[in-house]
Order: C-alpha cells, then sequence, then structure tokens
C-alpha cells in the first residue's frame, strides 16, 4: 500500500512539473527589405515569446537574406527588444539592433530594425550602426513557427518506476 501512495505522489508531482512550464513561441518572418535602395527578400526567426503577453525574445536569427548579407543572431545587445503576442499571433513589435553593440557570436556588421508602429518598420542594413530609410511602407509577414517538442525524461522515468511496480506486484510471495 506504500508503494502505490508513493507511485501516486511521483505521478502528481510528474505532471505538475510537466504543466508548469509556460510554453514559448517561436515564429518565422519574411520582408522585402527596401533599405538604401535594396531589393532582396530577408527571411528569419523569432524564438521564445510569451502568449498573451508583452516579452523580449529570446533569439531573433535572420536565415536567408537574397542581398547576401546580414546573416545570424541579433539578440546580442539589442536597443529595443519588445514583442506582443496575443492568442497565438504578434500584434505588435520593436525590436532595433545596431551590429556596433553587438559582440561575436552575435552578427555585429549589419543593423537589424522591426517596428510595427512604424510605417517604415522593416529594414535590414548592410551597415552597423543603421541607414537611411527609402520609404517603402513594411511589408513583414509572421508565421507560427512548428517545433518538435522531445519526450521529457521525467515521463520517461515515471513510465519506468509504473513498469517496475507492475513487475513487483505480480511477483508470487513465498510463505
Amino acid at each position: 500500500m506504500q508503494a502505490i501512495r508513493t507511485l501516486a505522489l511521483a505521478a502528481f508531482a510528474s505532471a505538475w512539473s510537466l504543466s508548469a512550464q509556460a510554453a514559448l513561441l517561436d515564429f518565422t518572418f519574411t520582408f522585402s527589405n527596401r533599405a538604401l535602395g535594396l531589393s532582396g527578400t530577408v527571411t528569419g526567426i523569432v524564438r521564445g515569446l510569451a502568449d498573451n503577453a508583452t516579452s523580449a525574445a529570446g533569439s531573433v536569427e535572420i536565415l536567408s537574406n537574397t542581398d547576401g548579407f546580414g546573416l545570424g543572431e541579433y539578440v546580442g545587445s539589442p536597443t529595443n527588444n519588445t514583442w506582443t503576442v496575443a492568442a497565438g499571433i504578434i500584434t505588435g513589435y520593436d525590436f532595433v539592433v545596431f551590429g556596433s553593440f553587438n559582440t561575436a557570436p552575435a552578427v555585429t556588421c549589419c543593423t537589424l530594425y522591426l517596428n510595427s508602429l512604424s510605417v517604415n518598420g522593416t529594414a535590414l542594413f548592410d551597415a552597423p550602426d543603421g541607414g537611411a530609410f527609402s520609404g517603402t511602407p513594411k511589408d513583414i509577414l509572421f508565421a507560427r513557427a512548428t517545433t518538435v517538442v522531445p519526450e521529457p525524461a521525467s515521463a520517461l522515468l515515471f513510465a519506468g518506476a509504473l513498469a517496475a511496480a507492475a513487475l513487483l506486484r505480480r511477483r508470487p510471495t513465498t510463505a
């Protein structure tokens, strides 16, 4: 009977620890880069945003740029890093990183500007100290990134404990 109580307590603790972790959301993005007369398409990913909250991104990474510069991680020393997510949708953002403020391994060659309140709210500059906007309105698109969540080790440990308890219970006792 004591073993069953212990297993029940372990099951409750495992379930609570798994549900207590807040899920963080990742979003891919793409925009046409019109900064300084450029005409490339930039794609990237924003990682670690809290749903139904305003929070800082844990990572903002440029994955591709048809103009050929600025690939890599931008969360080093951002000037601004504010993202608002409501019901799984990005509703506001203000992210500015001057490469001159970053240190490697974050990108130091370029400036990334994403701002939902500005008419000219998206730009990737091939200059660590920013640049001038061309006046083209922002056209950034965000989409929820799908990620595979690995099975937590605690769940596997709990399953093993249940299997061991079942084996011990079936073993005949000798008098």
